[in-house]
């Protein structure tokens, strides 16, 4: 607490909680994937949640140095 710091890393966005359940796929192509009357509904709350939510990011830090005065 209270050094600088130079962090050389990846910069990552942290994924929606629909996204980690799914990875790179479109929801309800998940196969063997059942739909209901609800589906429909319940894909269009989560786009629009999704349009609407902050987008967060962190640093994958690969290499730290302290920097000094």
């Amino acid at each position: 607490m209270g050094s600088e710091l130079e962090i050389t890393g990846i910069l990552k966005e942290v994924l929606t909680e629909a996204d980690a359940h799914n990875p790179g796929k479109e929801h309800g192509e998940a196969e063997g994937e059942v739909e209901d009357a609800e589906t429909p509904a319940a894909h269009e709350v989560l786009a629009e949640n999704q349009a609407a939510a902050e987008r967060v990011f962190f640093i994958e830090g690969l290499k730290v140095k302290e920097m000094t005065e």
